[in-house]
């Protein structure tokens, strides 16, 4: 028995993980393009519909983003965000955040309404993006 210990002690540590990291990358939603329907921006002031280069754009800078933790509920209202529309009829929110060292918060619900996916996100780059798409009444 002495002998196994260990490499009892190692699988233990390996599946334990594992699990961990499973549970890292379910918070994290994804964008399939393929499911997208279409994808909005939008303030206090006006809703837009991002064009296809728009939404590529979109799609491959949130795809670099840093998981930031649960959702809390805390912070205050966004000022702005977008909104994914997917083929099925669930839509993720990722709307700006700003607050607590957080960019953007990151909502997923399914068709039916019920939240699947409440997190944090960082993206500075992202944020900006959202930020130029937003206030910018003319876009190319």
């Amino acid at each position: 028995m002495k002998k196994f210990f260990p490499l009892i002690l190692a699988l233990i540590c390996v599946l334990g993980f594992s699990c961990c990291v499973v549970k890292w990358y379910k918070r994290l939603p994804k964008i399939d393009a393929q499911r997208v329907e279409k994808i909005t921006v939008w303030s206090y002031t006006a809703r837009q519909q991002l064009d296809s280069d728009e939404i590529d754009k979109f799609i491959q800078m949130y795809r670099s983003s840093q998981y930031n933790g649960n959702g809390t509920g805390e912070g205050g209202t966004p000022e702005f965000g977008a909104s994914v529309y997917y083929i099925d009829g669930s839509v993720l929110h990722v709307n700006d955040f700003q607050t607590m060292g957080r960019d953007f918060e990151v909502t997923l619900f399914d068709a039916t309404g019920k939240r699947e996916v409440w997190c944090y996100i960082n993206n500075q780059a992202l944020l900006e993006y959202l930020s130029m798409l937003v206030v910018s009444p003319y876009r190319e």
